[in-house]
C-alpha cells in the first residue's frame, strides 16, 4: 500500500481529529484572508483617491503652528512672535524646481481702481469699495487655473513669454464680465494703482474719492488679449444656505458662490504690471506676508503628492507648509486607518493564538499516534516515507480548509467592511469630526469634500490572485513548520522507546 492510501485511510479512522484540524487551519486561512483583503483594499483605495484628487498644492500657513506662536505670544506678551517670517520667491522657484513638479507659478492679488467698469452681478470687494477690482499678477505665463481647467479660453488667447517680461501690457478676463461691458477681444482697460496718505485711515472713512489723500498715482492701459470662462459648477442646492442671526434665519449665498463670483470678476496680468503699481509693496507681499499670495504647483502625477509635500515641506519653515486638497476624503481615510488597526490586531493576535494553538493540536495528534508511528518503524518503515505520510494528511486538510477560508473570508469582508466603513463615515459626519474647512490658497480648485456615495464608491475590494498565493501559502508554510517541529519528536525516537 503506498503512502498516499494510507493517508487517506488514516484520515478516515480518525475523522474527528481531522475535522477539529481542518477548522484550525480554517480559523488560521480566515484570518489571513481578512487581513490581507482588507490591507489590499486600503491600499487599492488610497491609490484610487489620490489618483482622482487634483495634482495641485500651494503654500499654506500652517495654522497649528500659527496657534501655537499666538498662544506662546500672548502668554509671553512678546508680540514679535506674531512677525510672519516669510517665503522667498528663491525658495518657491526651488520647490518648482522638485521632480513632481510639471509646473508652477505664484501670484499676487491687488486692487486697482476703475470707476467705470460694472461688475457681473455681485462681487465681494474687502475694501468695499466697488471701484476697486481684484487682479490677479502671475509671475508665469502657464496659468494653472487654465492647466486645472478652473477656467477656459472661449476668445483670443493666453499669456505669453513676451507678455509677462513687460513688453506689452495686457489683461485677461471673463466672458461675463466682458459682456456686461461691451468689451471685446483688443479692447482696452483703464486700472489706476493709487497709493493713498495712510490707507487705514482712508479705509475707516471710506474717502477713496478724496484726490487729496493720494501720494502718488499710476494709470494702466490694458489690452485684453483673451476671455475666459469660469468652468466652476455649483449645484443648485450648493448655491444657498440658511444661518441664523439673533434668531431670525437669513438665506444667504454659499461661500462658493461668492468664490465663484470673484472669479467672473476678476483679471488675470502680468506680475510686471503688478511690480509697476505705486499701491502695491513688491518687498513685503513677495516674501508671503499677506493672503494676496498665491503659490502653486501643478504636479504630473497625483499619485506623487505624498513625497512632494514631503521635500517640499523640507524646504519651507516657520508659518509655512504645503498642502492640498486630500482633506476633501479625510472622513474615509480616517475611518481607513481605523480599520487598519483592527485588522493588524487582528491578524497578529489571531495569528499568533492559531499558530500556538495548531502547535499544540499537532503535538496532540501525533502523541496519540505514537504507537501507530512506532509499528510502523520496528517493520522497518523509513522515517521519512513516515514523515511524508504525515505531511499528506495535514496539507491535504490544510489546502481544503484553506480554499474554504478564502472563499468565505471574501464573502465576510466584501459585506461587512462595506457596511462599517459606511457606518463609520456617517457617524462621523453627524458628529462633526475630521471636517474638512478647505484651503485658502486652493479654494478656487477644491471642489468640496466628497460624499457619502463618492467616498464609498472608491473602496474596492477584490481578492487578486497574489492574495490568494500569500495566504495559500502562509497558511501551508505555518502547518508544515508546526507539523515538522511535532514531528520531529516523535520520529527521532527509536521502535522500542515509542513502544515501551
Amino acid at each position: 500500500m503506498n503512502v498516499l492510501n494510507r493517508a487517506l485511510i488514516s484520515l478516515k479512522r480518525q475523522w474527528v481529529k481531522s475535522v477539529i484540524l481542518l477548522i484550525t487551519v480554517f480559523i488560521l486561512g480566515f484570518l489571513l484572508t481578512v487581513t490581507t483583503i482588507v490591507r489590499n483594499a486600503i491600499l487599492q483605495t488610497e491609490h484610487n483617491l489620490w489618483s482622482n484628487m487634483p495634482r495641485i498644492a500651494a503654500i499654506n500657513l500652517d495654522f497649528e503652528v500659527s496657534q501655537e506662536i499666538t498662544r506662546e505670544a500672548l502668554e509671553t506678551g512678546d508680540e514679535s512672535l506674531l512677525d510672519v517670517s516669510g517665503v522667498s520667491p528663491e525658495i518657491i522657484r526651488e520647490i518648482g524646481l522638485l521632480p513632481y513638479v510639471e509646473s508652477f507659478n505664484y501670484t499676487f492679488r491687488h486692487l486697482l481702481w476703475n470707476s467705470e467698469l460694472q461688475s457681473y452681478e455681485d462681487s465681494f470687494n474687502v475694501w468695499d469699495e466697488p471701484a476697486f477690482w481684484e487682479v490677479q499678477g502671475a509671475y508665469n505665463h502657464n496659468l494653472l487655473d487654465l492647466d486645472e481647467g478652473v477656467i477656459q479660453i472661449v476668445a483670443g488667447r493666453t499669456f505669453e513669454e513676451a507678455d509677462m517680461e513687460g513688453i506689452g501690457q495686457t489683461v485677461l478676463i471673463s466672458q461675463e464680465l466682458a459682456e456686461v461691458n461691451n468689451l471685446t477681444i483688443g479692447s482696452t482697460i483703464t486700472l489706476e494703482s493709487r497709493l493713498y496718505d495712510d490707507v487705514e485711515d482712508v479705509y475707516e472713512n471710506q474717502d477713496w474719492l478724496n484726490i487729496d489723500r493720494i501720494v502718488e498715482m499710476k494709470t494702466f492701459e490694458l489690452e485684453i488679449i483673451g476671455l475666459f470662462e469660469v468652468m466652476v459648477e455649483i449645484p443648485e442646492e450648493d448655491q444657498f444656505e440658511e444661518i441664523i442671526i439673533d434668531g431670525t434665519t437669513i438665506t444667504v449665498e454659499t461661500l462658493e458662490v461668492v468664490l465663484l463670483r470673484q472669479l467672473q470678476n476678476q483679471m488675470y496680468l502680468p506680475i510686471s504690471v503688478i511690480d509697476a503699481s505705486p499701491s502695491f509693496d513688491f518687498e513685503r507681499v513677495s516674501q508671503l506676508e499677506a493672503f494676496g499670495v498665491e503659490a502653486q504647483f501643478l504636479l504630473y502625477d497625483p499619485l506623487d503628492m505624498p513625497d512632494f509635500i514631503y521635500e517640499a515641506n523640507l524646504l519651507l519653515s516657520g508659518w509655512w507648509r504645503m498642502a492640498d486638497l486630500s482633506g476633501n476624503f479625510r472622513r474615509i481615510t480616517a475611518s481607513m486607518e481605523t480599520m487598519q488597526w483592527i485588522a493588524d490586531m487582528v491578524f497578529w493576535g489571531g495569528t499568533s493564538a492559531s499558530i500556538v494553538i495548531l502547535g499544540l493540536c499537532m503535538m496532540l495528534f501525533l502523541y496519540d499516534r505514537k504507537q501507530e508511528i512506532g509499528i510502523y518503524l520496528a517493520l522497518g518503515e523509513k522515517r521519512k516515507v513516515i514523515i511524508i505520510q504525515v505531511l499528506s494528511e495535514v496539507l491535504l486538510i490544510a489546502a481544503i480548509s484553506l480554499s474554504l477560508s478564502i472563499l468565505l473570508g471574501n464573502i465576510a469582508t466584501s459585506n461587512l467592511t462595506h457596511r462599517l466603513l459606511e457606518q463609520d463615515i456617517v457617524r462621523q459626519i453627524e458628529s462633526g469630526e475630521n471636517q474638512f474647512w478647505g484651503i485658502n490658497n486652493l479654494a478656487r480648485h477644491n471642489s468640496g469634500e466628497m460624499g457619502v456615495e463618492e467616498m464609498m464608491a472608491n473602496f474596492e475590494i477584490t481578492l487578486e490572485g497574489m492574495a490568494i498565493v500569500f495566504v495559500l501559502t502562509v497558511g501551508l508554510i505555518t502547518v508544515l513548520f508546526s507539523t515538522l517541529v511535532s514531528l520531529s519528536f516523535v520520529v527521532k525516537l527509536s521502535p522500542k522507546k515509542i513502544l515501551m
